[in-house]
């Protein structure tokens, strides 16, 4: 269905209607029709009559008050034009000189000057708002637009008139209009004109140049071109008005490729402003209530598919956070299952991943006891500082000095290039380091800070489970080296610590060059009992210093170099001088 934008003017003798299409660039009248009406005249017959049909839904109406209340100009230092809404009754208040308590205020858009924003408002009272819409309403015939002259008409023609005069004498009103930039500046009410004037055209000529003059001024503007419309307009005072040098705009509305006559501009122009921004009086308790009946059931329909929304959302949050609480609680089982599998034994349970840690650190002091870890032993120690010495090094290393936890070797190199280069590279991974540190603490770590709570926990117990599992496994492999030790040590229970070192140093070296032997005091610990012999050794070579350690780390005891302290002789740099201290461990009986 096309769009139509109708202009109806409603008077006591006749009813005017004027229809266009809704091309805003090229509008074409479709139609325009003038009706005689008398106070018997069934309107709603006649406007359906003179439309064609009832009003469409995209259908368009506008007319326009007959006579209107106060009208300002206000500026304000905001633009949000709810402010605006809301401000300009108390502005209107304080600028009219009467009270407005019972009027309805229309508006024009905002407009920006300098910063603040400008609009033009207008009052009338509801009286005279309900008797402009009475004959629509008694009619049921949607109006849309309840504009006001001549902002309506200037509205509507500002295509093809944004400045100049416009002139409107109709219905014997003389009105006067300044409009600039498609604009209404200012207008003035001539009052009523009679026939007897309208027919002596050069006094009203005369008359309208004096209006004129007088409007200009005020707006300091030179005379500007005119556009006449209205049922007062004739060819006469148009001549007349020519000859006084001004200059008439005709606007490019025709029917049949003849100009319209002047007494149809007016609802033309209205039916060309139905869907511009305009005042309009319908609004607030004059609002349309066939738009409003249409508003509402968009809204009800929002609401309802709006509560549907929230039910299934909600329905899902709560699915979503059992799923999550089932899975949080399907790890929390798991771990708890590894941790009985493991240590069965331990009946409170806390926190597994750090009871599960505990018992793994003192079964790795029971394993590092009894030497199953050959990583730290004393012929380690010298196989990776010989592997990790650079070939382009030349090392002579006069002091080797190992203990429990501290390693001492002194010595010397002719060169320190290489060694120059690998702290350049130290300096390079630690500055990246640090800069992977800053961008994990300062991006990375608040995302995942602000991940839901349970994600959190799945992810955590996911994790924990991960390591929980780590550490039985660690568990159970060192459970399984000290039983193999233990089993080991059961078929040498006649193993003599004292014995065996004094045999194997006696084997590989000299007896001479066993210069010392003496046992220690047996040491007690939690549930292991250590014994321990310490020896010294002179004029032995390297090669027979390693072949001991071979030996003792292939004892049929477990036994552990505690301590070992080599040094080059100063009178035969190919041997050394060096003591030791060997422990083998034992459970407590």
């Amino acid at each position: 269905m096309m769009k139509r934008r109708v202009g109806i003017e409603i008077t006591r003798q006749c009813i005017r209607m004027a229809i266009f299409d809704d091309d805003k660039e090229k509008p074409t009248l479709i139609k325009h029709v003038e009706c005689a009406i008398d106070d018997n005249s069934d309107i709603n017959n006649v406007l359906l009559e003179m439309l064609g049909s009832r009003p469409g839904f995209a259908d368009r109406t506008c007319s326009t008050l007959a006579t209107g209340g106060f009208v300002r100009q206000l500026s304000f230092p905001f633009r949000d034009t709810r402010k605006i809404a809301a401000a300009a009754r108390m502005e209107l208040t304080a600028q009219l000189p009467s009270a407005i308590s019972d009027h309805i205020i229309a508006t024009t858009a905002v407009q920006p000057c300098d910063g603040d924003a400008m609009i033009t408002a207008a009052t009338a009272t509801t009286e005279q708002v309900s008797a402009a819409l009475q004959p629509f309403e008694d009619s049921q015939f949607p109006l849309h637009v309840l504009g006001l002259s001549p902002y309506t008409e200037a509205s509507g023609i500002k295509n093809w008139f944004a400045n100049g005069v416009l002139i409107q004498l109709h219905q014997n009103q003389l009105l006067i209009s300044l409009i600039q930039h498609g604009e209404v500046v200012s207008f003035e009410a001539c009052g009523k004109i009679n026939d007897a004037e309208i027919q002596d055209t050069s006094a009203l000529a005369g008359r309208l140049q004096r209006e004129i003059s007088i409007i200009c001024r005020s707006a300091r503007v030179s005379n500007q071109p005119l556009c006449l419309m209205g049922d007062g307009i004739t060819q006469e005072l148009n001549n007349a008005l020519t000859e006084r040098d001004y200059e008439l705009i005709e606007l490019p509305i025709s029917a049949n490729d003849k100009a319209i006559d002047a007494a149809l501009l007016p609802v033309c122009a209205k039916a060309l402003a139905a869907n511009q921004a305009t005042l309009n009086f319908r609004t607030g308790p004059f609002a349309l209530k066939s738009e409003w009946a249409a508003i509402k059931k968009h809204l009800y329909t929002g609401a309802a598919l709006l509560v549907t929304a929230i039910i299934i959302s909600a329905a899902t949050a709560i699915r979503t956070y059992q799923h999550k609480t089932d899975v949080a609680e399907s790890y929390r089982q798991q771990m708890t299952q590894i941790f009985r599998q493991t240590l069965p034994t331990t009946r409170a349970i806390v926190n597994i991943p750090m009871q599960l840690k505990s018992a793994l650190q003192q079964l790795q002091t029971t394993s590092a006891l009894m030497g199953i870890d050959k990583s730290t032993s004393a012929l380690s120690v010298l196989r990776e500082l010989s592997t990790h010495t650079p070939t382009d090094l030349k090392v002579d290393i006069k002091n080797f000095n190992l203990e429990e936890v501290t390693l001492i070797v002194d010595g010397e190199t002719n060169s320190f290039d290489s060694i120059s280069t690998r702290e350049k590279l130290m300096v390079i991974g630690g500055g990246l380091c640090c800069l992977i540190t800053l961008i994990y603490f300062a991006m990375i770590h608040p995302y995942n800070a602000a991940i839901e709570r349970l994600d959190g926990k799945i992810a955590s117990r996911s994790k924990q489970v991960q390591q929980v599992q780590q550490l039985q496994q660690q568990y159970q492999r060192i459970q399984g080296q000290i039983a193999a030790l233990e089993k080991r040590k059961t078929g040498a229970e006649n193993f003599s610590l004292f014995s065996f070192i004094e045999s194997r140093v006696t084997r590989i070296a000299q007896r001479e060059n066993l210069t010392a032997m003496r046992p220690l005091p047996t040491i007690a610990h939690e549930d292991m009992t250590e014994q321990a012999v310490e020896i010294k050794l002179e004029k032995v070579s390297l090669g027979q210093m390693m072949q001991l350690l071979q030996s003792i780390d292939s004892a049929p005891a477990p036994l552990q170099v505690k301590t070992l302290q080599l040094k080059v002789r100063f009178d035969n740099p190919q041997l050394l001088d060096g003591s030791m201290q060997i422990s083998a461990y034992s459970k407590k009986q």
